[in-house]
C-alpha cells in the first residue's frame, strides 16, 4: 500500500504503525494528528534534506522528477507523488517504476485508472464537485480524497462544513490544501473537521522554515477527540406572541337555567 495512505490512516486512528521485530511488546507511539505534504513548483532535490529535517512527510509534484530527486527522496524517507494530467495506464506504470508513491487524479480522469494497483490513488475534488459527489465516494476505488485550495484567504465556515461532509460521507482519508500562512487554530479546526493531512504550496527560499513551523503547530495539537470544548449553551426559543384561539381560551361556561 502507498506510504502516504498508510500515514493518513494512522493519523485518523491516532497511532503509528506497529513496530516490527521480536522482544517485549511495545506500545505503539502516537501518530501525528495531521500528515504534512509540501507542494513544490518543481522537483527540487536540493530541498529534500532540509524538508526531511523539518518534519515533512512528503512532497507533491506537478510532473515526474529526475533520477536525482528520486534518489534523494528515498535517502531522506520522503514520499512523493504527482498531481498531473495522468490519462493512461502507461503513465501510471511509468510513475510506479520511478518510485512514485501516489497519484492525484482529477474527477474527469478515465475511470479505468482506478484499476491500477500498487500506487496510492487520490481523487481531487473541487469545492463544487465535492458538495455534489460526496455521497458517492464510499464505493469508489480511490484511497483518499484531495480538496484543493479555494478562493478564500482564510479557513471559511463553508470549507469546514465541506470537510465534515466529505469525511462523514466519503469514508476516505481527507487531504486538504491549506494556505502557507494557516494559523495553528485553523489546523486544529481542520483536524476536528475530519482532515487527515494538509498540503501547503511551498515557494521561495524559506520552504524549510515553513515546513518546520507547520510541523511544530501540528505536533502541539491535542489528540483527536480530546480537545477542550466550550460548554454547550442551551438554546432559548423566543416566545411567540400569537392571538389566543378558542381552543386556548376554552369554551365559555354555560349560564345556569333560570329554574335552577
Amino acid at each position: 500500500m502507498s506510504d502516504l495512505i498508510n500515514r493518513l490512516e494512522q493519523a485518523l486512528r491516532g497511532t503509528a504503525a506497529k513496530p516490527i521485530g521480536f522482544g517485549p511488546a511495545a506500545t505503539r507511539p502516537p501518530a501525528a494528528q495531521l500528515v504534512l505534504v509540501l507542494a513544490l513548483p518543481r522537483p527540487a532535490a536540493e530541498l529534500l534534506p532540509a524538508l526531511a529535517a523539518a518534519g515533512a512527510d512528503g512532497v507533491m509534484l506537478p510532473a515526474a522528477p529526475e533520477a536525482e530527486f528520486v534518489t534523494a527522496a528515498k535517502e531522506h524517507k520522503l514520499v512523493w507523488g504527482v498531481r498531473a494530467g495522468v490519462t493512461g495506464a502507461q503513465d501510471v506504470q511509468a510513475l510506479k517504476e520511478a518510485g512514485c508513491d501516489f497519484v492525484v487524479y482529477e474527477v474527469d480522469s478515465p475511470a479505468h485508472l482506478f484499476d491500477q494497483a500498487g500506487i496510492g490513488q487520490v481523487l481531487e475534488l473541487e469545492s463544487g464537485a465535492a458538495e455534489a459527489l460526496a455521497g458517492g465516494l464510499e464505493r469508489l476505488a480511490p484511497a483518499a480524497v484531495y480538496l484543493p485550495l479555494d478562493d478564500m484567504p482564510y479557513l471559511s465556515i463553508r470549507r469546514v462544513i465541506l470537510c465534515q461532509r466529505l469525511a462523514r460521507l466519503g469514508h476516505k482519508p481527507l487531504l486538504v490544501q491549506a494556505h502557507p500562512a494557516i494559523a495553528a487554530e485553523e489546523l486544529a479546526t481542520l483536524c476536528d473537521a475530519g482532515a487527515a493531512g494538509v498540503v501547503v504550496e511551498a515557494r521561495g527560499p524559506d520552504v524549510p522554515a515553513l515546513a518546520k513551523r507547520l510541523r511544530g503547530a501540528i505536533a502541539a495539537l491535542p489528540p483527536r477527540g480530546k480537545r477542550t470544548k466550550a460548554p454547550r449553551a442551551t438554546a432559548i426559543l423566543p416566545r411567540l406572541h400569537l392571538a389566543p384561539t378558542d381552543a386556548d381560551e376554552g369554551e365559555p361556561p354555560e349560564e345556569p337555567d333560570e329554574g335552577e
